[in-house]
């Protein structure tokens, strides 16, 4: 800045302006700007809303798609299921009479087996004159022994015999005790008839479950079999070279 200018204003004049209008026009625009601004605004919000409702429509019939298509994804599956309902009706009643077969016969015994394996053990000149047997079944166990030496028992026969003597009685009474499934045996009763000179006596043997069939037992398909078990092989899978084959060679 120079000397010349020291103290004197440094804004340029400005020509001065004046609103010859009258106040009715600028209000008139004022309020047309206004009016712009509202018409905007409303119109800006009916796009946000349609927006929105489009928004909101279009997932609305997505999930409808997505329920549609889930509901007949089921109906196909029921479809399929039903297709196999008289095959699964009958695979239950065939595991049921499975299971009716082996809870009967849980406590089955082969007694006419047991019956021939009594007699083959009697004495000469000894007969059976009758026989009772008593067993548990599937729904009631056979008494428990009485006494804590009596050993377990499922079944029991009850013998009534003629045996030409005491001695007879008594090798009976120890031949029993080799019999598959013995448990223990009684001999009661032991009287002589003067008429035929012969002791009628009654003798009861207990057998233990290892008689029980077990008929329709599940199989242990696991098991090896007899062949397997004694490590044998077929004979005729190795022959053997005859000696005119070995000259040959």
């Amino acid at each position: 800045m120079s000397l010349r200018n020291f103290g004197r204003p440094t804004a340029k004049p400005t020509a001065a302006r004046v609103n010859l209008l009258p106040p009715e026009i600028e209000q008139a625009k004022r309020s047309s700007r206004t009016r712009s601004g509202v018409v905007g605004l409303a119109i800006l919000s009916v796009l946000v809303v349609v927006v929105a409702t489009g928004v909101t429509v279009f997932l609305a019939a997505a999930a409808q798609a997505r329920l549609l298509a889930a509901q007949n994804e089921t109906i196909q599956i029921l479809q399929q299921q039903n297709e196999f309902v008289e095959a699964r009706t009958l695979a239950q009643r065939v595991e049921t009479v499975k299971a009716a077969q082996l809870t009967g016969t849980l406590t089955e015994i082969e007694m006419q087996a047991l019956v021939r394996a009594v007699d083959a053990t009697l004495p000469a000149g000894a007969l059976i004159t009758s026989f009772a047997i008593d067993s548990g079944t599937p729904i009631e166990d056979f008494p428990l022994p009485s006494s804590p030496l009596e050993r377990p028992r499922v079944a029991a026969l009850i013998l009534t015999a003629l045996v030409p003597s005491l001695d007879a009685i008594q090798q009976w009474a120890t031949g029993l005790k080799a019999l598959d499934g013995f448990a223990d045996d009684l001999v009661t009763n032991v009287a002589l008839d003067e008429d035929t000179g012969l002791y009628e006596t009654i003798i009861t043997i207990n057998v233990n479950s290892d008689l029980y069939r077990a008929r329709f037992a599940p199989v242990d398909e696991t098991a090896p079999t007899d062949d397997q078990g004694s490590g044998t092989t077929d004979p005729t899978s190795t022959p053997t070279p005859s000696p005119e084959a070995e000259v040959t060679e």
